[in-house]
């Protein structure tokens, strides 16, 4: 929360009693997981045990919760990656993650695909195979498959998004 605070005009408060719509945390279920955008009354965000390897992972969740979309479901993904379906788990909770999702956040603000989002995910992510067999892949030579997904800190991107999301 204070990462995000920092680099923008959100700000996260305590609920209050007469509070209507908020963000509720919990750590009662694993897995790591969130509601997407506002939910009315309650945004759900639960972070399990195993959510606290990195920053990065309940920074992820958090950022779902104010609305923003893995960057590996854009429309315009396959420009960018390939997504190798053939090594991902193959169970529908998990497939629908790699699922292109239109419209997508993108159609608000027109931002280039961002392979160092905290949005996107790792190139292993959900791999089926013990030794981590890749699930997306760049298809430009130049991006090193280890500069995505990234969660270490919000992007550059991110941040703008945030902003022109919240703070215009």
């Amino acid at each position: 929360m204070n990462m995000i605070s920092s680099v923008s005009c959100v700000r996260f408060r305590l609920k209050t009693s007469n509070q209507v719509d908020f963000i509720q945390i919990t750590s009662e279920l694993s897995g790591c997981w969130s509601d997407t955008g506002r939910q009315s009354p309650i945004t759900q965000l639960n972070l399990g045990p195993e959510c606290f390897s990195s920053v990065g992972t309940p920074l992820h969740e958090l950022m779902h919760s104010l609305g923003f979309l893995h960057q590996h479901t854009r429309p315009d993904r396959d420009q960018y990656v390939s997504v190798l379906y053939e090594n991902i788990i193959q169970r529908p909770e998990i497939l629908f993650n790699f699922e292109i999702i239109d419209p997508w956040t993108g159609l608000a603000f027109p931002l280039p695909y961002d392979f160092e989002s905290i949005m996107h995910y790792t190139p292993a992510m959900y791999s089926r195979d013990p030794n981590r067999l890749p699930t997306i892949m760049p298809r430009k030579s130049y991006i090193p498959a280890e500069t995505i997904g990234q969660r270490n800190q919000l992007s550059t991107l991110d941040i703008i998004g945030i902003n022109f999301l919240y703070c215009v």
